[in-house]
């Protein structure tokens, strides 16, 4: 049977709230790192901000490693530090890392209507696998296309073959999957394109996503219907204020974030207006979701 369509998400701030978990998770680790080192909490986040810069992405693998103010440390002693670190921002990621209420839903109501899912984001892959995973989101995914990453050190052994290992993992589970390299990331049409390639009998593309211009626009000039995650442009002001002040982006490029060169198609101011927009009714056992 022919799929009445493909549905492209976006993931940071479409499927979960990247700044209200990444924030927090970020203060905790620089708490847990002051506390352990001795060293003030601004000159952390100094250097820290340091290296996001150079790596011009804020989830970088091997951050701690490259933090100049740590350079003196012993291996021995770095190790336990960045085991200690790990710790704190995992467990308040787990905390607040959740999906938006209903979009889970949305994405189920769409898989069994017929719809392909597939899941386009300029994170490293071996992060947004496993928090598609610990969401319980990624088995409804036909296809995934994710940075490739930072480059790992084969130095260091443990983490290079953990690396790896999850990658092998993600290719065996679903072979639509893509590693993007630095070019082909959004606002790069590279993703979109190859999409519309490997369904050339699928007439009907939607992309869902919070950016404008990073997420919509590209998509748009290829055919794509759009709808705009507007849910997603809401975040706590504490968190929003910590990741601006550590972006690797420049102020031109966040205000360039939802310019609407080419308004989008539509509006979601919930995950569940999603729904509306593809005119899926409602599950009926499930009806009292919506009410």
């Amino acid at each position: 049977m022919t799929a009445p369509g493909v549905i492209v998400f976006d993931i940071d701030n479409t499927v979960y709230n990247f700044v209200d978990f990444f924030a927090p998770a970020f203060r905790s680790m620089v708490h847990a790192l002051s506390y352990k080192s001795k060293i003030g909490e601004a000159i952390i986040v100094e250097s820290a901000k340091a290296v996001y810069q150079q790596a011009r992405t804020l989830e970088h693998q091997i951050l701690i490693q490259n933090m100049e103010i740590f350079a003196h440390f012993s291996p021995e002693a770095k190790a336990l530090l960045i085991n200690f670190a790990r710790q704190a921002f995992s467990k308040t990621r787990n905390k607040y890392l959740t999906p938006y209420d209903g979009i889970k839903y949305v994405i189920e109501r769409a898989k069994e209507e017929g719809y392909k899912c597939i899941f386009v984001t300029n994170a490293p892959i071996y992060h947004v696998h496993k928090r598609l995973v610990d969401l319980d989101i990624f088995n409804f995914a036909d296809g995934l296309f994710a940075w490739r990453g930072s480059k790992i050190d084969q130095r260091d052994s443990e983490h290079f073959r953990k690396y790896k290992e999850r990658l092998e993992a993600i290719i065996t589970k679903n072979e639509l999957i893509v590693e993007l390299e630095d070019e082909q990331r959004k606002p790069s049409s590279y993703s979109y394109e190859y999409i519309k390639k490997k369904f050339p009998y699928v007439s009907n593309f939607i992309v869902v996503g919070d950016s404008i211009s990073k997420d919509l626009t590209p998509a748009k000039l290829h055919g794509y219907n759009t709808i705009f995650a507007k849910y997603g442009t809401v975040v706590k002001k504490k968190n929003i204020d910590t990741l601006l002040n550590i972006t690797p982006w420049s102020n031109e490029e966040v205000s360039q974030h939802n310019i609407a060169d080419l308004p989008p198609d539509y509006v979601a101011e919930s995950p569940l207006d999603i729904i509306t927009f593809l005119g899926i009714s409602p599950n009926p056992r499930q009806g009292s979701f919506f009410l």
